[in-house]
């Protein structure tokens, strides 16, 4: 079955852009191509030994074989095995987004957050312009304490997205988490300047307002 929908790091940031991050974590998962095994089936061992043994002697079948392995492990419900493949695949394909997405995934599972920041940031130089992905690395950070890392991963992407408003509403978002209140209201203004057809953006500028007595 297609795995679930990654936390991005989204359960550190509020407002409008967790929607927004829920709906690219499943935007992302409904277009991985990975071949999985299907819902319900479970495959047998003898198969997945044979599939891991294919991805080890087959260049031209190997990223196939160890998506089709990981995810039948996974559907085995035995994510150490699923997760060792991984691994090796992103060993073996460094730049394949399904690859380090999922195995992003399992490490974020098991709470290993530093293992998902270099993924991340790999992810994030592929596609910087993927909110997603930024949000994924800021997340890894937030959640080993690196409030200010986290906050690093933003100001980057708004100086190489300075008309992104998404962009500029999480890096607002993270100067708030690190109590820059007046930092972080300059930002939010901006991103309703910026913005303003988004009712979202302005309604939580609002509560910021009011929760700093403005």
């Amino acid at each position: 079955a297609a795995p679930a929908p990654l936390d991005s790091g989204s359960a550190y940031l509020t407002g409008p852009a967790k929607a927004a991050a829920a709906s690219e974590a499943k935007a992302e998962v409904a277009t991985a191509q990975a071949p999985a095994a299907p819902q319900g089936v479970k495959l047998d061992p003898a198969v997945l030994k044979a599939i891991e043994e294919l991805a080890a002697k087959d260049p031209g079948f190997a990223l196939r074989a160890y998506s089709l392995a990981a995810e039948g492990y996974r559907s085995q419900n035995q994510p150490e095995r699923a997760l060792a493949i991984y691994e090796s695949a992103a060993k073996a394909f460094p730049d394949d987004e399904d690859v380090l997405t999922r195995l992003a995934g399992l490490y974020q599972q098991q709470g290993r957050y530093e293992a998902v920041r270099p993924l991340a940031d790999r992810l994030a130089g592929i596609h910087p312009e993927n909110v997603y992905y930024h949000q994924l690395a800021a997340g890894a950070r937030f959640a080993t304490g690196d409030a200010a890392g986290g906050t690093a991963v933003w100001e980057a992407a708004v100086a190489a997205h300075p008309d992104d408003a998404e962009f500029r509403f999480q890096y607002a978002q993270a100067l708030q988490r690190q109590k820059k209140t007046d930092e972080a209201l300059r930002e939010f203004e901006t991103v309703v300047q910026r913005a303003p057809g988004t009712l979202s953006y302005a309604e939580y500028l609002a509560e910021v307002y009011a929760s700093v007595n403005r």
